[in-house]
């Protein structure tokens, strides 16, 4: 598995300055799985939102996000300052606790 960094803005000006940037990290066997699973984690995270997107249509839609900029690895810790991002991240289930 590939893990990648995605710093991200909403798409919508108005959830941008509600719900703020924030960065997924996801892991996939190509980029396009990991990005998948990014939205995936991002439409989780955000269940209460409602956002009418699903994880295919999440990236660039109308109440999505866009992509700043990705990166291979992860580099959140090394890129943002977590005042000013939320970072998502996939919750570990390799030692079966969850977390």
């Amino acid at each position: 598995m590939q893990t990648y960094t995605f710093i991200c803005e909403w798409s919508d000006y108005m959830a941008d300055l509600l719900d703020g940037r924030f960065v997924v990290v996801a892991e996939g066997a190509d980029y396009r799985e990991a990005e998948h699973k990014a939205a995936e984690m991002v439409l989780d995270h955000y269940a209460s939102r409602e956002i009418a997107e699903t994880p295919e249509s999440f990236w660039g839609g109308e109440s999505g996000a866009v992509h700043v900029v990705d990166f291979y690895g992860d580099v959140s810790a090394d890129l943002v300052d977590r005042d000013l991002y939320e970072i998502i991240r996939e919750r570990s289930t390799q030692n079966g606790t969850g977390i």
